[in-house]
């Protein structure tokens, strides 16, 4: 189910997605799966971080990292914390993202995951640039790049070295901030990244025009411009079509500026309303959630109910069962007293006692088997009739002490409900074990449990 969850997401299908997560998360919990349950939490998280549904991705990350806190896994611990700082880095709460970055930074490091230890070195140096620590920002940006050399991920060594190099911008040095950028946008060029080589021209191009180098800012951009609308990037669009209409009002062209802008207005308004069929999906995927959920707990309430009805039944059978061994019990006790009084009594009472003897001999043990069996069908089904066909040549008393000894009777306690012996019990159970041919090492009640009925 959570193959297929990520299936859906990638194609887009966000509710069937999440429906199969919620699916796979069941599962998982009823065969008591813990980390399969931080998995499946953290990636219901992602789903919702993705439709930038900030408070609930809080609150499946905050789940799937209490189990992984209880379970003491340490790399799935360093992920979830790195996860929940983006939510917070995204909501603004740039203190409390930058904890989180740094609790997942000693965890990583722990355990040794240099990878993820620069992806989050990277996020903490992205945090300290918004709060204007560009100090800090450069230290934590450089030690990610290091890691990312070390790797050998040229990716994500370009975009280290184009977060490097906008924080040297922002410092001042410019010489330094175009040396790394054209180090960034030839490394781009080399793994064939579009849009990181059009992030970092536009990146240059604002380094010329903060410089006054309006032709070379102007080149920069329209062809970073041009790399973003083959591969049909709006944000990057939107972004250069505003610079570059600074650019040129700054020439002197307002004609050309004018018309960057109006471009500008054109792709803010295509993600205005991509981010406004965004929110109606997000209403979409909750209302569908709650659908889900209430469903969910209907099946779970219908559940609890045939539980319960089941244990009633239980207790009812073992209640009733119980009952009839110790009246039997009673019974025999009172009619063997009685036959030891029957020689001594006087002569006008042997009468009587003869009569309480013959009406305790006589008494008819059909009533009592069929309330015992009506009862056991109740919870058991046609385990009786079942059983029949698949072993016809078990007899009527065999079957009887089949189904007491399901429900867990000793064989003496099967002999009082059966007005027998508890030699005659043994000697049906032994040629139980023959006919059913049950191994040495298999008791009946656990052979009679197992049988799919």
């Amino acid at each position: 189910s959570v193959n297929i969850g990520m299936i859906f997401k990638v194609l887009g299908d966000f509710p069937r997605a999440l429906e199969y997560y919620l699916q796979a998360l069941d599962d998982m919990i009823a065969v008591d799966d813990a980390m399969g349950q931080v998995h499946t939490l953290n990636n219901i998280g992602n789903l919702y971080f993705d439709l930038g549904d900030s408070s609930q991705a809080l609150d499946y990350f905050s789940r799937s990292l209490a189990l992984a806190q209880e379970k003491d896994n340490l790399r799935a611990e360093a992920q979830i914390m790195n996860n929940i700082g983006n939510v917070q880095e995204r909501l603004g709460n740039l203190p409390t993202a930058l904890g989180y970055y740094e609790r997942s930074l000693k965890l990583k490091q722990s355990v040794g995951d240099r990878h993820s230890e620069g992806n989050t070195l990277g996020n903490i140096g992205i945090v300290y640039q918004q709060m204007d620590k560009l100090e800090d920002a450069k230290k934590y940006l450089e030690r990610s790049l290091a890691i990312f050399q070390e790797t050998g991920d040229r990716d994500a060594e370009a975009n280290a070295l184009l977060n490097l190099a906008v924080v040297h911008h922002r410092c001042g040095d410019s010489a330094k901030a175009v040396e790394i950028l054209t180090k960034t946008i030839s490394m781009n060029q080399d793994v064939g990244n579009m849009e990181g080589e059009s992030a970092a021209l536009l990146a240059l191009g604002r380094v010329r025009l903060d410089a006054g180098q309006l032709e070379e800012a102007d080149s920069l951009m329209r062809k970073a411009l041009s790399i973003a609308e083959e591969i049909q990037t709006k944000s990057l669009q939107s972004n250069l079509c505003l610079e570059l209409s600074k650019v040129h009002r700054l020439m002197g062209d307002y004609e050309q500026s004018l018309d960057y802008y109006e471009r500008f207005h054109r792709i803010e308004k295509e993600l205005y309303n991509a981010e406004s069929d965004r929110r109606v999906q997000i209403l979409m995927l909750q209302l569908h959630m709650e659908r889900t959920e209430k469903e969910r707990e209907m099946y779970r309430s219908k559940a609890e109910l045939l539980e319960q009805d089941v244990e009633f039944k239980r207790r009812e059978l073992a209640s009733h069962t119980l009952n009839l061994v110790e009246r039997n019990k009673l019974l025999t006790t009172v009619r063997r007293s009685l036959e030891r009084l029957a020689d001594v009594v006087p002569l006008e009472n042997r009468a009587t006692v003869k009569e309480i003897l013959n009406s305790i001999k006589n008494n008819d043990p059909t009533t009592e088997w069929e309330i015992f069996s009506d009862k056991f069908q109740d919870l058991h089904g046609e385990f009786t009739q079942i059983l029949a066909k698949m072993y016809s040549d078990l007899s009527p008393a065999e079957l009887k002490i089949c189904a007491l000894t399901k429900v867990h009777l000793s064989t003496k306690e099967i002999a009082a409900i059966l007005h027998t012996s508890v030699r005659t019990v043994e000697a049906h159970r032994y040629r139980l074990r023959k006919k059913l041919d049950i191994p040495g090492d298999l008791s009946l009640t656990s052979f009679l449990n197992s049988l799919q009925t």
